[in-house]
């Protein structure tokens, strides 16, 4: 087995690889079985980790370390290195025939790429459908305030008006709350039920001293907690409304950030109730917000053993993904895609494959 690993390490290193930070990327679309196969080494201080589809991800080291999690099987291995000899042999001969025939072959569901949302929409009709969310009216008067909208800031903050935006940003989506948000609460009774809850001393500041939000602000109290989080959430999946202080200037600046598109349309609900009520805010991620509304942004289409929750930051920043799908939602079990195959595979502009060279 380590005699094994020791050659497919060799035949690893006698292509060309890729540099991120340091470390060394192989990425090897192998056919086993008349299958496509995707395979991933990237070599950190002597160490090779393997990953890809089919298989569990294993590592083993050029020193043959024994605590490195090994591949599952002998047999596994063998299909691996047989797989890779067979590129090897094929870029060796000619490689731009070998990239031809990748490029041209390759099953999309290893493949990454972007679509419009508006061909998502026609194509899997129910992806994503936060645009339904909101009423006709809502979506005129957000595109509106989005296309219009411009930070603002105001001179004076407290805890007691930090509040009264929070109370405003509950009332905006009752359906939220199941039925059971007090219309008649204050906004600092409604943040200690609904909020995450490591507030970092916020609820414990007088409501109108100036003096002891800046003092609780400057102190850094809330760092380690959460105390912006007004709707609680994942990671991805919760609404802030965070405030900050500009340094060159004694302003306060009040900004919803909900990156999540299953909260997009309530962060919107909360923008209209605040636009409404004549109070300074900005609105983080506008121009992604009105471009998924709109339907103009980029969906990623991402191989299929890919997860799909943090999918979108595997693609440039310049792209605007904010949502990802599978290849073959195209076509769900026992039906007919809403267009044919060939046509689908078109509308999506493919990233492109990096070619394999051998190591001079």
């Amino acid at each position: 087995m380590e005699k094994q690993e020791a050659n497919f390490i060799q035949l690893i290193c006698a292509f060309e690889p890729e540099y991120d930070h340091g470390d060394r990327i192989w990425e090897f679309y192998p056919r086993i079985n008349r299958k496509w196969w995707y395979l991933r080494v990237q070599e950190y201080q002597n160490t090779y980790y393997f990953s890809g589809n089919n298989f569990e991800s294993f590592s083993t080291s050029s020193l043959m370390n024994s605590s490195m999690k090994k591949p599952t099987s002998p047999d596994l291995l063998r299909k691996l290195i047989s797989g890779v000899q067979e590129i090897h042999r094929k870029v060796r001969k000619d490689p731009v025939s070998y990239h031809c025939i990748v490029n041209r072959s390759l099953s999309p569901n290893l493949r990454k790429g972007l679509i419009v949302r508006k061909f998502v929409r026609k194509l899997i009709p129910n992806f994503m459908r936060f645009d339904r969310e909101l009423s006709n009216r809502e979506k005129q008067q957000i595109v509106a305030l989005l296309k219009n909208h411009r930070s603002e800031t105001t001179s004076k903050m407290t805890a007691g008006i930090y509040f009264k935006y929070c109370k405003l940003a509950y009332l905006a989506n009752p359906k939220t709350f199941g039925g059971q948000l007090n219309k008649n609460s204050s906004g600092k009774e409604l943040y200690a039920r609904w909020a995450d809850g490591r507030d970092g001393g916020l609820k414990e500041l007088p409501l109108d001293s100036e003096v002891a939000s800046r003092r609780w602000y400057e102190s850094k109290s809330g760092a380690g907690g959460h105390p912006w989080e007004i709707y609680r959430g994942g990671n991805s999946t919760h609404i802030d409304l965070s405030v900050s202080r500009g340094e060159a200037e004694s302003r306060w600046k009040v900004r919803i950030h909900a990156f999540s598109s299953t909260r997009l349309a309530e962060a919107c609900r909360i923008a209209l109730a605040l636009s409404k009520a004549n109070l300074p805010f900005e609105i983080a991620d506008r121009e992604s917000y009105l471009l998924r509304i709109l339907g103009d942004d980029w969906v990623g289409v991402v191989p299929e053993f890919w997860g799909l929750s943090y999918a979108w930051q595997e693609f440039p920043k310049e792209f605007n993904v904010s949502d990802c799908i599978h290849y073959s939602w195209f076509k769900p079990d026992q039906q007919k895609p809403v267009k044919p195959l060939h046509q689908i595979k078109k509308l999506i502009t493919w990233f492109p494959i990096r070619p394999l060279f051998l190591a001079p």
